[in-house]
Formats: C-alpha cells, sequence, structure tokens
C-alpha cells in the first residue's frame, strides 16, 4: 500500500529548479533570434542557430513539451542542411 501511495504522488518541483529551467529555456531560444536575425552573415550564424533549436529541444524535452521537441528537432536538422549547403557553396 505504501508503495502505490508513493509511486502514484509525484513530488512537485522546487520553484529554485524550474526559475533555473525556465532562464535555460530563455537563454536558448534568445541565441536562436539572435541568429536568425544575423544568418546573412555568414554560414556561422546559421550553425549556431541550428545549436539554438536544438537546445530549445532539449529544453522542451525537460519541460514535458514533446510536440515542440519534435518541432525543434525538425528546425535543427533543416539549418545543419543549411549551413551545409552555404558552407560547400562558399568553397
Amino acid at each position: 500500500m505504501q508503495l502505490l501511495q508513493f509511486l502514484s504522488v509525484s513530488p512537485s518541483p522546487s520553484p529554485l529548479a524550474s526559475n533555473q529551467l525556465d532562464i535555460i529555456g530563455l537563454a536558448c531560444v534568445a541565441i536562436t533570434l539572435l541568429a536568425y536575425a544575423l544568418e546573412e552573415r555568414g554560414p556561422v550564424w546559421v550553425l549556431i542557430f541550428a545549436g539554438g533549436s536544438f537546445s530549445s529541444g532539449i529544453y522542451a524535452l525537460l519541460q514535458g513539451a514533446w510536440p515542440f521537441a519534435i518541432a525543434e528537432a525538425v528546425w535543427t536538422v533543416i539549418a545543419l542542411q543549411r549551413w551545409r549547403r552555404q558552407r560547400l557553396l562558399r568553397f
């Protein structure tokens, strides 16, 4: 009986842990937006955009937002393909 009660009640996250995760998420999205705005300056910004998208996807997984994580994974793949294409065209 005690085991069932233990398994059915999940501890609520501490406000501090939640705030730290929110700050990480804000940083990920800010990097992604900055890189998107600067993409035309060179392929490195497309790569940074891909990293920001990947980071945002990890953040979404930690928050439990699976649809957002899947969308960010798709954006990461698209950005990496664009980075590769731009890099090949430059050389």
